[in-house]
């Protein structure tokens, strides 16, 4: 998405929500078109290349006013969402954990803040709340901005149903062609379906990926 979104996106974003009425919604990717003109000051095509970061707040203004357009039918209706990323987000030149920090900002947001925990009962990944999501004792694991993941629980918040697990597949490769998950999300994706079955013992884990 660029960062005027089209009357005819949110009137589609409105229509799937009230037809489908989910419990949560999670958005897999490239919501901002990075490579759009809106965002020639600080683009950089790679993640790895110098940052422009001379006009980094213009962007960011204009990446928050596009984030609030595709995000306000949700808000109105009460449903949560989550976001992981695609290839061209952070072309815009605000990287991950910056976009995380913007969609924070509003009303029903899952992401956790992503600050890495090495106690021993959950290596590699910190487990939390986000109260601002609207579902305040809702654990969330936590390994990197767009990988995390929970368990949903049944209607009387008393067993886990199935585990939900959200993967940054990553952007590109250095040496060419798209590229993959951290190292750090492939070890948090291995680990925390235990944790997920701790809690429930025989929940599926569901993962979604960004999609390139």
């Amino acid at each position: 998405m660029v960062r005027k979104v089209s009357k005819d996106t949110i009137r589609l974003i409105e229509a799937s929500l009230d037809a489908a009425r989910p419990d949560v919604v999670i958005f897999t990717g490239n919501q901002i078109a990075g490579y759009d003109d809106a965002y020639c000051d600080t683009f950089r095509k790679r993640q790895w290349e110098p940052a422009r970061r001379g006009k980094i707040e213009r962007t960011r203004a204009k990446v928050r006013a596009g984030i609030s357009a595709f995000l306000q039918p949700l808000i109105d209706r009460g449903i949560p969402f989550a976001v992981t990323y695609g290839n061209h987000d952070a072309q815009c030149g605000l990287s991950p954990a910056e976009l995380d920090a913007l969609y924070r900002e509003f009303p029903g947001c899952i992401n956790p803040p992503c600050n890495m925990d090495d106690s021993a009962a959950n290596p590699g990944f910190l487990v939390r709340s986000v109260p601002s999501s609207g579902l305040p004792d809702q654990p969330v694991a936590a390994c990197e901005p767009g990988t995390f993941a929970m368990p949903v629980l049944d209607q009387d918040r008393q067993r886990a149903v199935l585990g939900l697990v959200v993967l940054n597949s990553g952007d590109y490769a250095r040496e060419g062609g798209y590229g993959r998950p951290s190292d750090a999300a492939l070890r948090f994706v291995h680990d925390v379906p235990r944790w997920l079955g701790v809690r429930s013992p025989g929940v599926p884990a569901y993962a979604v990926a960004a999609v390139l």
